[in-house]
């Protein structure tokens, strides 16, 4: 999946662009982890992707109360000038399917506020 952060990527509203994406990603989680994407890879056979990285999103609610999988992997990237969301892996043998759309959601809720959420740090009066 696709989301659009920002129509307009030159001006600064609710949420920001791609860029201030992954400027987020690198403050939290360094340079992209996935081989071939990292700091100082040859960019220039890639058209869609310049950043990827992989995350492993784990479930630590109540076994009995759970409704989403015990952990899943989702890809975090840049698909032209917006921010690319995948699902990569399950833990065991979980089937997809068996959760509907609430993987998808609560990944992509997930992802769009770590990227656009204010970090608690100032930089010249602003936030970042």
């Amino acid at each position: 999946m696709n989301v659009e952060l920002d129509p307009d990527p030159t001006g600064r509203g609710e949420h920001d662009d791609v860029g201030t994406a992954l400027y987020r990603l690198v403050q939290l989680f360094g340079t992209p982890n996935v081989p071939g994407y990292d700091a100082g890879s040859d960019l220039s056979d890639r058209d869609d992707e310049t950043f990827k990285y992989l995350l492993r999103l784990v479930n630590e609610s109540d076994e009995d109360e759970r409704t989403l999988p015990d952990e899943w992997l989702v890809t975090v990237y840049d698909y032209h000038v917006e921010l690319g969301i995948g699902l990569a892996g399950w833990s065991g043998e979980t089937d997809p399917a068996e959760y509907g759309d609430a993987v998808q959601i609560v990944t992509m809720a997930l992802v769009t506020n770590v990227v656009s959420e204010p970090l608690q740090c100032v930089y010249k009066d602003k936030w970042f």
